[in-house]
């Protein structure tokens, strides 16, 4: 059973249940609150409901009701549940999900990614220790030197430690030869026992060999001394036995080694060492560097400019002078004209603009002496000539 209902505010009317008989209800319209009074039977017309509460006549402002909490939760109109058709979903919920899942996806692809390279760099960094870990383990001595073994009491005893089988006795020779003091009758008998120490499998006996070369090494000992230079492995004893090769072969200055270092230049490690050793040899170097001066590693340039400026003959004037004027590293440059200076202020190795012109020892053939001004000066001519 249906009665119908005027809202006291704005006049509308409602067609409600009579079980919200006794019920506040709001109206739809204008938001006014208010109770439906009892009835006994349906209004045929438009009926006002007073409220029983004759203070309600006077009906409180929005304001104030929604300040006040109100004591009973009103019913919605019946007519809100027929009349208002179900709620569809907002296109900006749409939006704002479609936005949030496309960067979920491009997030979830880039971290993948990520994921994928961090793996493959690993694995890579993990190659290569294994490479560099099998490098030390290879190159390093299987057998330990023993470093307790009694040391040689004199030179011929060293010399028959080097002969030996055991290798820390080898070592134990080479150290004290290193070490004793050097006869010059002698040195190039122990020069040649202390080569094949360079070749030795271990490589603490053969920086302990290299070590005592150091001291003892000869012309002889030059082929051996390159092939340590030549020697690319990396490794403390390794690296240490090369520097200890290239200083002996500066002090040699033998043109074989000439070469061997210099091609260490090209070395980031050996080449300050290289370029001591080839400064050491001397003006012999001169034609070898000179090639250096167009290496593309700026770096090697200008350590070759440094050791002409140190060796540097008339010869290599001109092709510093050239390199310090289009190097296109002014540092190099800069290095090449230093160079030119050193080179130029040692005596008999520069240039100067004022030469004595030497007279020809003997005119030409083709050529006429000069006529004498006074006639009394000229030669007489000997008969028949």
């Amino acid at each position: 059973m249906s009665i119908q209902v005027t809202c006291p505010s704005c006049q509308s009317n409602y067609q409600l249940s009579d079980a919200l008989q006794g019920k506040n209800v709001r109206c739809k319209k204008c938001g006014e609150q208010f109770r439906i009074g009892q009835v006994n039977a349906p209004l045929s017309g438009p009926t006002i409901l007073k409220p029983a509460d004759p203070k309600a006549l006077i009906q409180p402002s929005p304001a104030t009701i929604r300040d006040r909490p109100p004591t009973a939760k009103p019913h919605a109109l019946e007519e809100d549940f027929h009349s208002q058709p179900p709620r569809k979903s907002s296109s900006t919920l749409k939006i704002l999900l479609i936005v949030f899942g496309s960067i979920a996806v491009v997030l979830a692809v880039v971290c993948a990614g990520i994921v994928s390279l961090g793996y493959w760099a690993t694995k890579a960094s993990r190659e290569k220790f294994e490479e560099i870990q099998a490098n030390i383990e290879a190159n390093a001595p299987a057998p330990v030197v023993n470093v307790t073994v009694k040391p040689p009491a004199n030179m011929e005893e060293a010399l028959e430690y080097l002969r030996d089988a055991n290798m820390s006795k080898r070592q134990a020779g080479a150290q004290w030869l290193a070490r004793g003091p050097r006869d010059r009758a002698r040195q190039d008998e122990i020069a040649r026992d202390l080569i094949p120490l360079l070749s030795d499998p271990n490589s603490q006996v053969r920086l302990a060999g290299m070590k005592a070369m150091r001291k003892w090494a000869s012309k002889d000992t030059v082929p051996a001394l390159v092939r340590v230079v030549q020697d690319e492995e990396f490794s403390v004893w390794a690296n240490e036995a090369r520097k200890l090769a290239m200083q002996t072969l500066g002090e040699l200055k033998d043109e074989r080694g000439v070469g061997p270092v210099a091609a260490r230049l090209l070395n980031f490690f050996d080449r300050e060492e290289a370029a001591r050793a080839l400064i050491a040899m001397g003006p012999m170097v001169e034609n070898t560097v000179l090639t250096g001066l167009s290496n593309q590693d700026a770096a090697v340039r200008k350590l070759v400019c440094v050791i002409l400026a140190e060796v540097g003959t008339k010869a290599s004037l001109t092709p510093l002078k050239r390199t310090g004027r289009s190097d296109p590293d002014p540092n190099v440059a800069a290095a090449a004209l230093l160079a030119v200076n050193a080179i130029s202020a040692r005596p008999g190795a520069g240039e100067t603009n004022e030469r004595p012109k030497k007279p020809d020892p003997a005119p030409a053939k083709d050529s006429k002496p000069d006529q004498p001004a006074d006639k009394k000066d000229a030669p007489t001519k000997s008969p028949g000539v």
